[in-house]
């Protein structure tokens, strides 16, 4: 028999295994290879973690304020409002609660309404206790947004609260526990017409790296929204238009907004979440649409933004 070299190439399900035979003569038999090893895989590890376990302790540590909203068919204005915000109020260590409220028509005709803003101070073994006439926050209304930060670089945490078609709301912090409404006097009770619109969300941010926070608020439809500069001493100037943000979000009723640096480029720029509060919106040729898109704007670092809506 002729020597000769045959190549045979084996497909299996569990992958290619390739055999050689040895020239066949006068050398004898052909080696003999080991066959290929599978390594076989070991199984993923079972989870044991424990799923978290929540369990509502609110009466039980003191935080009973209801939240009021009664039904659309009377008055848009009680069918929603506020926003909660969690903060350590008097730098004692524990997160304190705030919370926004509205209230009726009813209830603004036989007392004025209900308190604005009600804030819970975080005592021991999770107890709250309302401290909300004894910090001065007595203000009564319609109360939607809320957002807390250090505006005025002073190590203590201030509020502002966004109103719907009623001034907006800037409590200082004052040190010992109590706040001083600073809103008219620092410009942002309203916007630079002097109008108070309808403002729903709120955020905080350093835009334009100056050092000091500024406050955008979203509006209602065909109002522009709202951004406060920081200045400082000289307190705020409303520069929507300026900035270009003001423009894109004529048609579009805003709702919750953040800064956030979505391009990791150091600058933050801004969402804007929107939609109508009317489904029949859409039966109306010319306004603007039940569902609206997003607004995201680039920050430009020339105090200006670019973008508008995104499906």
């Amino acid at each position: 028999m002729r020597a000769g070299q045959t190549t045979i190439l084996l497909i299996a399900f569990t992958g290619l295994l390739f055999a050689q035979t040895a020239p066949q003569g006068p050398m004898g038999p052909a080696a003999k290879i080991p066959p290929a090893r599978i390594e076989k895989k070991s199984p993923a590890p079972k989870l044991t973690a424990p799923v978290p376990i929540f369990r509502d302790i609110a009466a039980q540590a003191g935080l009973t304020a209801s939240h009021i909203s009664s039904r659309e068919e009377y008055y848009v204005i009680e069918s929603m409002s506020g926003g909660v915000g969690l903060f350590d109020c008097d730098n004692d260590g524990k997160l304190d609660v705030v919370m926004v409220n509205g209230s009726t028509v009813d209830r603004y005709r036989q007392q004025g309404g209900d308190l604005l803003v009600t804030l819970w101070h975080q005592d021991a073994n999770l107890k709250f206790t309302d401290i909300t006439e004894k910090a001065g926050l007595t203000r009564k209304g319609w109360g939607m947004g809320v957002a807390v930060a250090d505006f005025d670089n002073d190590g203590n945490l201030d509020l502002f609260v966004a109103n719907d078609t009623t001034p907006n709301h800037l409590y200082h912090n004052n040190h010992n526990g109590t706040f001083t409404d600073e809103a008219m006097v620092a410009g942002v009770a309203m916007n630079g017409e002097g109008q108070a619109l309808g403002s729903m969300g709120v955020t905080w941010g350093d835009y334009d790296h100056s050092g000091r926070l500024s406050i955008f608020v979203t509006e209602f439809a065909d109002q522009p929204n709202t951004l406060y500069h920081n200045q400082g001493a000289r307190g705020f100037e409303d520069v929507a238009m300026e900035s270009h943000l003001g423009q894109p979000s004529l048609p579009f009723l805003g709702w919750g907004t953040t800064f956030f640096d979505m391009d990791n480029d150091e600058w933050l720029d801004l969402f804007v979440a929107c939609g109508h509060v009317y489904p029949q919106m859409d039966n109306v040729k010319g306004s603007a649409a039940y569902a609206e898109p997003m607004l995201l704007h680039r920050d430009l670092r020339n105090g200006t933004f670019e973008g508008g809506g995104v499906s």
